[in-house]
């Protein structure tokens, strides 16, 4: 019996995946993205989410940063991100993979081993935000959480075939992102579209008092923004 229980326990994992997987679908069948109104849409927009194993976060797992450096570290508080997120009911499902230190563009340098494309395995997904985009593109996650200093989320975004938005300096918190260059680190979503992006930035956006380079910009309008022409 000992021999067949992690059998048992990656045939429970890999069901409770599938299941889901499935509930996903079946949801976003029923809503297929189109309305624009803010709570119908936010009701859809709580669901499973990744962040960057950049971000602080004390749930699942240790915030590495892709590096062995930080291979043992604890966060000690989560990242503002995380808390507005899950605040607003979402779920984390883990932290994704990326270039060590996020100093790379194809996050081939991780310490926990290189991230593959998921539309081809030969090809890498872009980076330093390469685990957010892959995992969005091969459907493991909803949407998820990257990091953008120079195009660490729109290059990897554009590998993947997903869409990735690096906002405005300011617009979202700083506060628990391990720094690279902090006069032009920004956090952003990545997801399948457009529209997706738009309600987790409403969710994450506006002033926070531990970042004093935050904006105190009003949250909620991007996604009814989203009609008519550009």
């Amino acid at each position: 019996m000992t021999c067949l229980r992690p059998l048992l326990f990656f045939c429970s994992v890999v069901f409770l995946t599938q299941f889901l997987i499935s509930q996903i679908v079946i949801y976003n069948s029923q809503h297929n993205g189109k309305d624009t109104d803010w709570n119908l849409y936010k009701s859809k927009i709580n669901q499973f989410y990744m962040v960057s194993q950049r971000f602080q976060s004390r749930l699942y797992q240790k915030t590495s940063c892709a590096s062995k450096i930080l291979g043992g570290f604890t966060p000690p508080y989560d990242a503002t991100v995380v808390e507005r997120l899950d605040a607003a009911g979402c779920i984390s499902l883990g932290k994704l993979n990326m270039d060590e230190f996020a100093m790379g563009s194809t996050s081939e340098t991780s310490f926990l081993g290189p991230v593959r494309n998921p539309w081809d395995r030969k090809r890498v997904p872009g980076g330093s935000s390469g685990g957010a985009a892959a995992a969005v593109a091969a459907r493991s996650s909803w949407y998820a959480i990257g990091s953008d200093t120079g195009g660490s989320i729109r290059q990897p975004a554009a590998f993947c075939g997903v869409t990735g938005i690096k906002p405005t300096y300011g617009t979202v918190s700083r506060y628990g992102l391990i720094a690279y260059a902090s006069s032009l680190d920004q956090m952003g979503p990545l997801a399948r579209d457009a529209a997706d992006c738009a309600a987790v930035l409403d969710l994450v956006m506006g002033r926070d008092p531990r970042d004093g380079t935050s904006l105190d910009v009003p949250a909620g309008g991007l996604l009814a923004a989203l009609t008519g022409d550009v």
